[in-house]
């Protein structure tokens, strides 16, 4: 695949295989707007444009084509984003294939330099205003510093690492991860398993249920493409009970893994059926 051809996918169908959905409210004519999925916010200021097939985060004054956007969600260059891209057979029938290591002569965009149990004040505000910072969760808490290369200033947000050694990294301003990119395991072994799209639900479940720990096998994606990475295993367990997005993405995650094994519970649709995820719900009630 060459640039041409990777910048003619349509934005929006791949930030919904990514699992992010436009504002319906906000978006008409030829655009759509999004929570930026560079950081966490309420109010939408990414916009698409489909007629040209262009982004533009108004948070940052950032812009430009889909392979500039993979370039920043996954801190790659252009060929790792080729990579990320590769095996689609047009628009609407495009599949995206994770690479599993860093393409060669690339260089990481995000270098993680410390990471510790969460001490970091503003963080730690953060954390509370989106009600998981308490006693069943603060084992949890992580902060990392890291420096972004290309422009070489430092930062400071809550971290979660993957499998892989990547980090899933969220402040009140950004929304980033680090290479590689890969689902969290807890819990190993269980035949129970609890599925989660990202970290910060997986601690809103704890606050929820006022636990420490699950008595599962608990894998967190990290990014719901991910589920494609697990389908092989879901068949060894005895329940399966998913906590993801109530969105199209989120729905389409619990169709596949259903297919698969028919022991499992929705529980987005019987605990927060009126919110987009479980963080939503639980900062709702704030």
């Amino acid at each position: 695949m060459n640039c041409e051809t990777a910048n003619r996918i349509s934005i929006v169908d791949w930030l919904n295989k990514e699992g992010y959905s436009y504002d319906p409210h906000r978006s008409k004519n030829n655009e759509c707007w999004y929570c930026s999925p560079f950081r966490d916010e309420r109010t939408p200021s990414f916009k698409v444009d489909n007629y040209r097939n262009r982004w533009k985060d108004f948070g940052t004054g950032e812009g430009g084509s889909l392979i500039d956007l993979v370039c920043k969600m996954y801190n790659t260059d252009t060929s790792g984003a080729l990579t990320i891209l590769a095996g689609n057979s047009g628009i609407k029938t495009f599949k995206k294939v994770l690479r599993s290591t860093e393409p060669a002569n690339s260089k990481p965009g995000v270098i993680v330099e410390n990471y510790r149990l969460l001490r970091n004040y503003a963080l730690i505000d953060y954390a509370k205003k989106r009600n998981i910072y308490n006693t069943y969760t603060q084992n949890y808490l992580y902060e990392a510093e890291y420096t972004i290369v290309k422009s070489g200033k430092k930062y400071y947000s809550l971290a979660f690492k993957n499998d892989k050694g990547g980090y899933e990294l969220r402040n009140k301003y950004q929304k980033i991860a680090t290479s590689p990119k890969s689902i969290t395991t807890i819990n190993p072994g269980n035949k129970k398993l609890l599925l989660f799209e990202g970290f910060i639900d997986y601690l809103s479940a704890l606050t929820y249920f006022s636990r420490k720990k699950f008595n599962a096998t608990v894998i967190v994606l990290n990014s719901v493409s991910n589920v494609m990475h697990i389908i092989g295993l879901v068949k060894d367990y005895s329940e399966i009970h998913f906590f993801l997005d109530n969105d199209r993405a989120g729905k389409s995650a619990v169709e596949k893994i259903s297919n698969e094994n028919r022991n499992v519970t929705n529980w987005a649709k019987k605990i927060y059926p009126g919110f987009n995820d479980f963080n939503e719900f639980i900062t709702s009630e704030v």
